[in-house]
């Protein structure tokens, strides 16, 4: 039985701003391999965006994507002291985790593996929530990571 339009577009109000295609599947109620075919589309119509395999969102908004890939990961340095007000946005958001992660092509993400998270929140961002870190926990970092520049 196919899936309405209007069904679909119900289902993915209700979805996070960052999710995989097991998520979307289990609340389409549908096999993973026709959830993909579903997926293909929108993101064919840009109505959703790929972030890498098998993980989608639903605004191309790299801070808004960063700030909502699966845990364990938050915002952090010269991104995240811009957004308490300190310095100028860079082009390149840090991503802090514990997990390794490869970069996601066309997204402008640079990850920092760590043995522990740091201190982090969960900040407005226009009508979204990101995890990002504190000010002070920003600052700690982009020393750590910088600290050649």
């Amino acid at each position: 039985m196919r899936t309405s339009a209007y069904k679909i577009f119900k289902i993915l109000e209700q979805m996070p701003v960052v999710f995989n295609l097991a998520t979307f599947s289990a609340i389409l109620n549908k096999r993973k391999k026709d959830s993909a075919v579903y997926v293909k589309k929108l993101v064919d119509s840009n109505i959703l965006y790929r972030i890498g395999k098998g993980l989608y969102s639903k605004t191309r908004d790299p801070v808004v994507v960063a700030g909502n890939l699966p845990f364990p990961s938050y915002i952090t340095g010269p991104f995240a002291l811009f957004y308490w007000g300190e310095g100028e946005a860079p082009s390149i958001i840090d991503i802090s985790t514990t997990e390794y992660k490869k970069g996601y092509k066309g997204w402008p993400f640079k990850f920092h593996i760590v043995k522990k998270l740091g201190k982090f929140t969960l900040a407005n961002y226009g009508p979204y929530k990101i995890k990002i870190a504190t000010k002070e926990q920003a600052s700690k970092d982009t020393k750590r990571f910088y600290k050649d520049s």
